[in-house]
């Protein structure tokens, strides 16, 4: 009865693997996207800016789209990304790269593109706030064309989760160019229940409050019970006067505050690499004045006075 028994199970799984492949050759084959241009972004931000959070206890995620007009049927993308160390450690986030295939619907509906979460692991020792870079990238031996990608790059910042509670800067450093707003991340460790608010101050360097950049309304910052991140947003002005690379810094203070404690701004001055002569210029017998009445002037003019 037992022999019975075993020859029909095993027939019963031949019979099952003999149904699935007969169901995989009727059903039409996925192929890779035929589509002349295939876009592909990174999405799923953190509410408070482009960026992602980890933490030691709970690791963190982010997501990969591909855009929804081209891809029909099934066919299918192979997107690459990697996690590349900026203060982090080798080894401390798992995966630290890999493949993620985007399908097309496969219903006979309109044309529609496909996200993948993805789930990162944080498996090493993380000290206060560290930081990797994740981007999206190519297979470079598949000898496909490689998809269009926009937003492929983006901070992923892991946090200490299991340190004594703190407020800290998330960079010691920053650069944004000129008439854009610097959206500095403060961030909680350890602990995260109940309300927190510390103070800040913004210290000008070779920047020039009022001229170089607006005084921030206020001068503190407050962390909701939960919450992880918050942002301290600084407005940058523009101008036409070409002054090299200037900056400011904003410190943190109060009880709780750990290191770093600061974040220094560098302002990218857009007219450097032009060659409009520095500073200001004023014709002697006109009331002229570079650059605002000479804003097409890119060639060095020489203003004499006339006798």
């Amino acid at each position: 009865m037992s022999r019975l028994n075993n020859r029909l199970c095993v027939l019963a799984a031949a019979l099952a693997v003999a149904t699935a492949l007969l169901a995989q050759a009727q059903a039409p084959a996925r192929e890779r996207c035929s589509a002349l241009i295939t876009t592909v972004h990174l999405t799923g931000y953190h509410p408070k800016g482009p960026f992602f959070i980890a933490t030691e206890a709970e690791g963190g995620t982010f997501k990969v789209e591909r855009g929804g007009d081209n891809c029909v049927d099934g066919e299918w993308t192979d997107v690459y990304f990697s996690l590349r160390a900026v203060t982090t450690s080798e080894g401390d986030l798992s995966p630290e790269s890999g493949r993620v295939r985007l399908y097309a619907p496969t219903d006979g509906t309109e044309p529609g593109g496909d996200e993948r979460e993805i789930d990162i692991d944080v498996v090493g020792d993380i000290d206060g706030v560290e930081k990797a870079i994740v981007r999206l990238d190519r297979d470079e031996h598949s000898g496909q064309d490689d998809p269009v990608y926009y937003n492929r790059a983006a901070p992923f910042y892991v946090v200490d989760s299991e340190a004594p509670a703190s407020v800290v800067m998330g960079e010691p450093t920053m650069h944004i160019n000129e008439g854009l707003t610097a959206r500095i991340p403060v961030f909680r460790t350890g602990p995260i229940s109940g309300e927190r608010t510390v103070g800040f101050s913004v210290v000008p360097g070779t920047a020039t409050p009022g001229a170089d950049y607006e005084e921030p309304s206020s001068s503190s910052v407050t962390f909701s019970g939960g919450s992880r991140v918050e942002v301290i947003s600084v407005r940058v002005l523009g101008d036409d006067f070409k002054e090299g690379d200037e900056n400011f810094t904003v410190v943190l203070d109060g009880e709780g505050v750990g290191a770093p404690a600061e974040t220094t701004i560098t302002i990218g001055d857009l007219t450097a690499n032009d060659l409009r002569p520095t500073g200001k210029l004023h014709h002697p017998r006109q009331n002229y004045t570079y650059p605002r009445n000479y804003p097409w002037l890119n060639e060095i003019h020489i203003f004499t006075k006339s006798a």
